[in-house]
């Protein structure tokens, strides 16, 4: 599992272009298979960071 952190960069289109970037580089230079794991997006929110 793969965790993306960041504050009001992620949408539903975003995130799908984000997988498939970071699941051809898994592939390319880990020789992790895309359906080999999960690539979870959190933005928790300025409020909750320091």
């Amino acid at each position: 599992m793969s965790v993306q952190t960041s504050l009001d960069n992620f949408s539903a289109e975003l995130n799908n272009g984000f997988s498939k970037d970071l699941f051809e580089f898994f592939e390319k230079h880990l020789g992790v298979k895309d359906n080999r794991g999960y690539v979870m997006f959190v933005d928790p929110g300025r409020e909750n960071i320091g």
